[in-house]
């Protein structure tokens, strides 16, 4: 009878005993430890979501721009002929004629020109003691004519109910000798202004009335009455 195999012996087809550390050494592997928490060493961040809403909005705002542009471009060309038409009709230029000048009358306001103004509305002669009433428009100015003696001193003097009042007094040659101030910042309303003035000279000289007078009396008189 054939010799049987030992059962102690391994078998043949057994896989073959591991060659790591541990079969060498005698010792396991150590276990996995995870890695220690650095509080000093800076997080990888993904990409900012405010960032990303951030630049679709204004990625939506810079659309509709280009858009709205295209459409008011497009409106313009469409809308030029017309727009033509009235800019050259002849009812709309005269309402701009009319507030271009009262645009003009509105600086009026601001003070007594240094030289007589041309578009002032000529109201005549005035002699000492003869007062002159009426009303004056907003921004309008009114010129009167007076006879003045050398040495002869001439006091000028306008009353407005509701109204801001200037008068200037000018020369033969339409400059400007003196005149009253008018300071609306400052609170200064008067409804009264006034002065006196020498002549050094015989001439015809021009007052001159401006401002916001309603229901205005102007009245000089002559020291040598």
């Amino acid at each position: 009878m054939a010799n049987q195999p030992d059962s102690n012996n391994d078998d043949i087809f057994a896989p073959l005993p591991s060659t790591t550390d541990e079969t060498r050494s005698g010792t396991p592997p150590p276990l996995y430890e995870p890695p220690l928490y650095d509080p000093q060493k800076p997080k990888k961040q993904g990409p900012n979501i405010l960032f990303i809403v951030i630049g679709s909005i204004l990625g939506a705002i810079c659309l509709c721009g280009i858009c709205l542009v295209a459409v008011t471009s497009g409106v313009l060309i469409a809308a030029g002929p017309a727009i033509g038409t009235v800019v050259h009709d002849p009812t709309f230029q005269a309402a701009s004629s009319t507030v271009q000048s009262g645009l003009s009358n509105l600086s009026n306001l601001e003070d007594i020109p240094d030289t007589l103004p041309e578009n002032a509305e000529t109201k005549g002669k005035i002699s000492s003691s003869e007062p002159q009433t009426g009303t004056l428009p907003l921004g309008q100015q009114a010129v009167w004519t007076y006879n003045g003696r050398s040495g002869e001193t001439l006091t000028i003097r306008v009353t407005s109910k509701n109204g801001l009042p200037m008068i200037g007094l000018y020369d033969t040659d339409g400059k400007l000798l003196k005149k009253t101030t008018l300071d609306i910042k400052n609170g200064n309303k008067p409804t009264s202004q006034s002065f006196d003035y020498k002549f050094t000279a015989d001439g015809t000289y021009s007052v001159l009335l401006g401002g916001i007078a309603n229901n205005y009396t102007l009245e000089v008189v002559s020291g040598n009455n």
